[in-house]
């Protein structure tokens, strides 16, 4: 399986300076359009990555997808990780 790294950039808080994280992932992202109908809440159990999800949708393949801040990810200490 091929492993790619994503660049993102973000802000913490509006008018912040810009900031640049990378994520390694396992597939090339796709674009989707979603609509506020498709709103559901986040699957049980809770995950790691659960606490890095602003909302949910569900995706008729797919099913649940959460929708990440890529702030709260890239500014969390691994310290502070709820396992």
């Amino acid at each position: 399986q091929e492993e790619l790294v994503v660049l993102a950039t973000f802000q913490t808080y509006p008018q912040a300076p810009i900031q640049q994280g990378a994520l390694l992932i396992g597939a090339i992202p796709s674009r989707i359009t979603v609509n506020d109908a498709q709103i559901c809440p986040l699957p049980e159990p809770q995950t790691t990555w659960q606490q890095f999800a602003r909302s949910c949708f569900l995706h008729d393949t797919l099913g649940p997808v959460p929708i990440l801040d890529l702030a709260r990810i890239f500014t969390t200490p691994l310290t502070n990780l709820k396992s």
